[in-house]
């Protein structure tokens, strides 16, 4: 389990710590990017008691599956293959989103560098490394990794 948990604390984190007012989940990966598939999330504790959720990390109340951080995969879906990274920019122009945060592995990633040239600088777009092949440079595990270990132990 893990990109539940990044995605929690990333809504978390910017509520709490930074004073975000909305955040937007990517349904899809970046299939959803491409078809501009959005969902709303709470962003921080505060959101989280006024609307009543009763999952941790405060993005239970519009995006229920995310309710776990012990959930394993991602609620908010993922998607494989190249997509039009023109596209995507045009999307997040159009939802007025100033910062894309991307999790995944080596193709995640260069998937990001593609997007953050198409966007220039109306878009920020922070790439977290996640990998069960633990083969980031300068990283010493990623995670992923652990889990993939235990389950191939198990």
């Amino acid at each position: 389990p893990g990109l539940n948990a990044v995605v929690q604390e990333t809504c978390r984190c910017l509520g709490d710590q930074y004073d975000v007012t909305e955040v937007l989940g990517v349904l899809g990966g970046y299939a959803g990017l491409e078809a501009g598939r959005f969902a709303p999330m709470l962003v921080s504790q505060q959101q989280h008691h006024e609307h009543g959720a009763a999952a941790h990390g405060g993005v239970a109340q519009r995006h229920p599956s995310l309710s776990s951080y012990a959930a394993g995969g991602t609620a908010l879906g993922t998607s494989r293959g190249r997509r039009c990274a023109e596209t995507m920019a045009k999307n997040l122009r159009e939802r007025g989103v100033d910062v894309l945060v991307v999790v995944g592995g080596d193709g995640t990633l260069r998937g990001a560098h593609a997007i953050a040239e198409a966007c220039g600088s109306t878009t920020r777009v922070v790439a977290v490394p996640k990998t069960i092949d633990n083969d980031i440079p300068l990283v010493d595990r990623s995670f992923g990794f652990d889990s993939a270990v235990a389950i191939g132990r198990a």
